[in-house]
């Protein structure tokens, strides 16, 4: 059974063998930013505040997130030092697979790999691109909601202010899951920024 798979050329050099679209750059940064982690838990304390599962575009990268906050203090609690790699693999063993020839693959192995080249420094950053990403694709849906709460309802426009209502909501959610550390973005610009993503999807 194949596993989750870490195409590591394909993520440094451009798309895979016979494949003509360019992996999904976040997925990489996601990678990157676990393997790091894998490989130095500690870092996890430099991470932004608030910061969690739900930023993760890939659903068992999240998961494997919390896995590693999970194996981490695990360790800590019992003196620390551990290698916490194997302790995360066993959380999540359905990302492990064999390969085309029967192999045994481990996607947490191969996430360590990934990490290699990249500096300890570059885990905040990471961890801010991703974060940055996900209020992204908060915005975009709270572009689709205006396109289809403004959308007529039995012949009947909707009132502009219940729309424009939903949508404050929507984004002031993606306000409040900001690093507290850094400076909120202006009101108007999250709302700016929902109408042009909707303008570009």
């Amino acid at each position: 059974m194949a596993g989750k798979v870490v195409d590591l050329h394909a993520h440094r050099f451009g798309p895979p063998p016979g494949g003509d679209a360019l992996p999904d750059p976040v997925s990489a940064i996601e990678q990157h930013l676990l393997g790091t982690l894998l490989s130095k838990p500690s870092l996890l304390e430099e991470l932004p505040s608030g910061f969690g599962p739900r930023h993760f575009l890939d659903p068992d990268h999240g998961a494997l997130f919390e896995a590693i906050k999970s194996a981490a203090a695990a360790t800590a609690a019992s003196g620390g030092g551990a290698y916490i790699a194997p302790l995360v693999r066993a959380a999540l063993p359905h990302l492990d697979g064999t390969d085309d020839e029967g192999r045994p693959t481990s996607y947490v192995a191969e996430l360590l790999g990934a990490m290699v080249g990249t500096l300890p420094g570059m885990a905040r950053g990471y961890a801010e691109r991703i974060a940055e990403a996900a209020d992204r694709r908060g915005l975009l849906a709270v572009a689709d909601a205006i396109r289809r709460d403004a959308a007529p309802v039995a012949g009947e426009p909707r009132a502009l202010a219940a729309v424009a209502s939903e949508a404050m909501s929507g984004i002031e959610r993606i306000m409040a899951g900001q690093d507290a550390g850094k400076p909120a973005v202006p009101l108007s610009q999250a709302v700016a920024g929902a109408i042009e993503a909707g303008r570009l999807a």
